[in-house]
């Protein structure tokens, strides 16, 4: 895997439930994105006519993966998402139009994660964890002081697990591998405001009673 570091991550919020998308840049001129929920064309303008390699996928549910393929029919790029959620990604055009939010299926994704590594092509240094309890296949993505927990931690709070396939006792085992990492690091949920891991720890009840 490269070991290059990101140029820059764009922040984009999209959809009815106002999901982080990100975009990350290479030094090469590359681009991967995380959760395209919905939007895809603002996504894309965000992407600054890089060449868009990756979407990483932190879980499968429609508010993370509705543009996909828009993404990909634009880019080419490779569709990864563990193999856990895969019948979540392949539901998740339903769960919307069951909530009223028009989204077509998806074609099948570029990639199923089987353990904890990613392929070796990707253009930047991410390492994964796999992290269920909101969803099966729950992973985290970590690059750099960055980590990108999708909806499995959020600000002072964590993801629901009353969602099909959701597991509290399996978020509180995620939760303790989060833990573990650098206190330094910052996070960036699937919605709502950034912090950090350190403020995580002093505040958020679901890891204070883990600590």
């Amino acid at each position: 895997m490269s070991e290059n570091h990101p140029t820059e991550i764009k922040h984009i919020t999209v959809g009815p439930l106002a999901t982080n998308c990100f975009v990350l840049f290479s030094s090469d001129n590359k681009a991967v994105i995380i959760d395209p929920g919905f939007e895809g064309e603002k996504i894309i303008d965000a992407c600054k006519n890089k060449e868009v390699t990756h979407v990483l996928l932190t879980h499968g549910h429609y508010d993370h993966v509705s543009a996909v393929d828009y993404i990909r029919e634009r880019t080419g790029a490779k569709v990864i998402i563990h193999k856990d959620d895969i019948y979540l990604y392949n539901e998740a055009h339903k769960m919307a139009l069951l909530l009223g939010i028009d989204a077509d299926p998806l074609n099948d994704p570029d990639i199923l994660l089987e353990d904890e590594r990613l392929p070796k092509d990707l253009p930047l240094d991410f390492e994964v964890l796999h992290t269920p309890g909101h969803s099966p296949g729950g992973v985290s993505y970590i690059l750099d002081n960055h980590l990108f927990a999708g909806d499995t931690l959020f600000n002072g709070s964590i993801g629901r697990c009353d969602l099909p396939g959701g597991d509290f006792s399996e978020i509180q085992t995620s939760l303790k591998k989060l833990i573990l990492l650098d206190d330094n690091l910052i996070v960036y949920p699937g919605h709502g405001p950034f912090s950090t891991l350190k403020e995580e720890k002093e505040i958020n009840p679901y890891l204070l009673e883990l600590c």
